[in-house]
């Protein structure tokens, strides 16, 4: 991917406003808003724009679904855990997008992996990229961190 432009280095700027924004005490938006909201960022050339995790709740998967169906120039992202089923519903959500993307998380925590998940993930999470890859067009991994207190 080429970032640059004139011979400048582009900027990519990725809001995460409509997902990370309900995270505040007392905010709640409903799908008019998300729509409302991803409209403007649009306006305003946010290059892309994550909306929620379906695999959390149906509410996320509608509001991913129409603003996927109602804003064309940003690349509308859904967040998904390391889980196939979890990866599809992102892909489902986001089958209206012109531009679409999966943003996939994988908790690292040992208490997490050895428990939870089956002790074959990476062999797993290489099959599952791999399906994905043939139902959207693009997939960001990201391994977290996270700590027991």
């Amino acid at each position: 991917m080429n970032l640059e432009h004139n011979g400048y280095q582009k900027i990519i700027f990725f809001d995460t406003t409509l997902r990370d924004g309900e995270l505040a005490q007392g905010v709640r938006m409903g799908v008019y808003e998300k729509v409302a909201i991803a409209s403007l960022l649009d306006q305003v050339g946010v290059d892309a724009i994550e909306v929620g995790y379906p695999g959390y709740s149906e509410k996320d998967f509608d509001e991913i679904r129409q603003v996927a169906a109602s804003v064309k120039q940003p690349i509308i992202c859904g967040l998904a855990g390391s889980k196939e089923d979890e990866i599809v519903r992102v892909a489902e959500a986001l089958a209206a997008a012109q531009r679409s993307r999966i943003n996939v998380f994988t908790p690292n925590n040992l208490v997490i992996s050895f428990s939870a998940l089956n002790p074959h993930l990476p062999c797993q999470l290489g099959q599952i990229q791999i399906d994905q890859n043939a139902i959207c067009k693009s997939t960001f991994w990201c391994l977290t961190s996270r700590t027991n207190a």
